[in-house]
């Protein structure tokens, strides 16, 4: 570093000749320390990771965050060397990081909120009746120009409810956050050799679903209409 005068010099020489690490600044800075120290940039021998994150280790943290704030546990602990939980508890508890998965969700406009909330405030009592046990049905959304949902049973119609873009009730209907993935799990366990084996496969497999499963589907989609109501119709499948 003598020769450039300056750490950010330095890093934007090895960022200029495609170097295929270019560690940060305070990094440089370690590595020329150590060499003046002990005109070495080896590492000594150690039992391993320290096990407590110094000053120095926790502004390293923090500008790698700044850097990159969509980074992973792991790789900020091989970049500090650190431990992962030593990391982990420095993001947390002393940075004030939060962990988080991506998860996709529908897109919702304010709109289709409102019209959540409504129809889970009137399938909420109905589904929750106990006169009404088996006779419930729910059935996927149809489009003939503009989307509808139905719940239909031998008794009683719930609905329309209309929507003018894709739906926006697959967090809330059992056939999308149940069956078609259950369906599709095991249905293509093995290579499917034609069009009537699928059929073959998708009829048996329903065949097989205890009443047991049926009625814990039952009780999740009471539990998921709950939930969009106390969050005002967004979506809530992260607080499940």
């Amino acid at each position: 570093m003598a020769k450039f005068q300056s750490r950010i010099t330095v890093r934007r020489y090895l960022q200029r000749e495609n170097f295929a690490y270019v560690p940060l600044v305070l990094t440089i800075k370690r590595i020329y320390n150590k060499f003046l120290e002990t005109c070495s940039v080896k590492h000594h021998d150690n039992p391993g990771r320290p096990a407590v994150a110094t000053t120095e280790k926790i502004n390293e943290i923090t500008e790698i965050l700044a850097t990159t704030p969509i980074n992973s546990v792991r790789l900020v602990s091989q970049q500090v060397n650190l431990s992962k939980s030593v990391v982990h508890r420095t993001m947390r508890n002393i940075l004030k990081y939060k962990p988080y998965k991506m998860h996709s969700t529908q897109q919702l406009y304010d709109e289709d909120q409102d019209l959540r909330v409504e129809m889970c405030e009137i399938l909420t009592p109905v589904l929750e009746h106990n006169d009404n046990d088996g006779l419930i049905f729910f059935s996927d959304e149809a489009s003939f120009h503009v989307l509808r949902l139905c719940a239909i049973s031998s008794k009683q119609i719930i609905g329309p409810f209309f929507f003018n873009n894709e739906t926006v009730t697959q967090d809330l209907t059992s056939l999308d956050f149940y069956l078609w993935g259950y369906l599709e799990t095991n249905v293509y366990k093995t290579p499917v050799q034609a069009l009537d084996d699928l059929k073959t496969r998708i009829t048996k497999e329903i065949e097989i679903i205890k009443k047991e499963t049926l009625r814990d589907v039952f009780s999740e989609i009471v539990k998921r209409l709950n939930f969009c109501i106390e969050v005002k119709g967004s979506t809530f499948e992260q607080y499940l």
